[in-house]
């Protein structure tokens, strides 16, 4: 297993090491745009004003964010200090993007309006949808280009810790020692998935139009939402359609593996675990603990179906 180190740095560049670690959790998720970190820690004295802090795994970079809590009480060993901090995609999450209606606009094209100016870079393959594209009053920076990224590649945009806007994605296979492995859990959730959408267009007068997923059909769920999609272009339909049977779908078949140890994986890894059938299984959020209990990882590993979508209308 691996070992995990924090730097924390005044907004002037004055930065500390904490080495008398109270606990921490470390926390990703595919469907969060920000990483989170809780930190607390035994100081000889009360720290400066921290900005930002970055976490270790082995020397290697998994997390660089922003203090947005600070705390300090005194103990009989000194100061206790705390802080909770989110990474870089905070400043994308934080901000609001112009509202604008683009006609046929690229995944770039909306990096450069909502991300470049705070010093992202581009690290994605390119895309672009066949139509108006509305980012609308509220909408964040993130949202603004993760939801056509979304749309067109089936997966959220991840800020990496260097500043890098991309589409996860991973052909690695994290082996797991039977050895380290405290407890494994299995859920099967049939109270999640949908197994049909009704929905209707401006043109349409009722919910007369749907889509449904035969694979959950033929499990005996039978589970219907209706959405008014008038709001919505035509090229974004059948897309937003799918996107939520699959949203829905997401932790019908979920495992949760939790692990002695500071675990190196990445999101969308598969797992081989000798004592479990994972094939097909991806990792979905990673949760890297240190308490009183000692120190773990909790992965989270969701499995993916195809839905066997069908459009029909009465």
């Amino acid at each position: 297993m691996a070992e995990l180190s924090f730097r924390l740095y005044s907004e002037t560049g004055e930065a500390i090491s904490p080495e008398r670690i109270i606990s921490y959790e470390l926390s990703s998720s595919v469907s969060a745009p920000c990483d989170g970190l809780r930190l607390s820690w035994l100081s000889d004295s009360s720290p400066f004003e921290l900005s930002r802090a970055e976490a270790y795994i082995d020397g290697g970079l998994i997390f660089s964010g922003y203090c947005d809590t600070q705390r300090e009480e005194n103990a009989p060993d000194g100061v206790k200090c705390f802080i909770y901090a989110r990474s870089s995609a905070c400043i994308l999450t934080d901000n609001e993007a112009q509202p604008c209606t683009y006609d046929a606009p690229t995944a770039r094209s909306l990096f450069k309006i909502n991300a470049e100016k705070y010093g992202f870079e581009f690290l994605m393959k390119d895309v672009s949808c066949e139509g108006k594209y509305t980012v609308r009053k509220g909408c964040s920076c993130y949202s603004a280009i993760n939801r056509l990224v979304s749309y067109v590649c089936g997966k959220n945009i991840t800020v990496t810790p260097d500043g890098r806007l991309t589409v996860s994605g991973s052909d690695e296979v994290c082996e797991i020692d039977k050895d380290k492995v405290i407890t494994l859990k299995k859920t099967v959730n049939r109270g999640a998935p949908l197994s049909e959408i009704d929905y209707k267009t401006s043109s349409d007068s009722s919910y007369m139009r749907h889509i449904k997923s035969r694979y959950f059909e033929r499990r005996g769920i039978i589970r219907t939402k209706k959405v008014n999609l008038s709001s919505l272009f035509d090229w974004e339909r059948g897309i937003e359609l799918k996107k939520m049977l699959r949203d829905a779908a997401s932790e019908y078949e979920k495992l949760e593996l939790t692990l002695t140890g500071a675990l190196e994986i990445k999101m969308y890894d598969e797992v081989d675990y000798s004592e479990y059938e994972t094939n097909g299984y991806y990792t979905a959020s990673i949760l890297r603990i240190l308490d009183k209990n000692g120190e773990r990882t909790v992965i989270t590993l969701l499995k993916e179906h195809d839905l066997e979508e069908i459009m029909y209308v009465d």
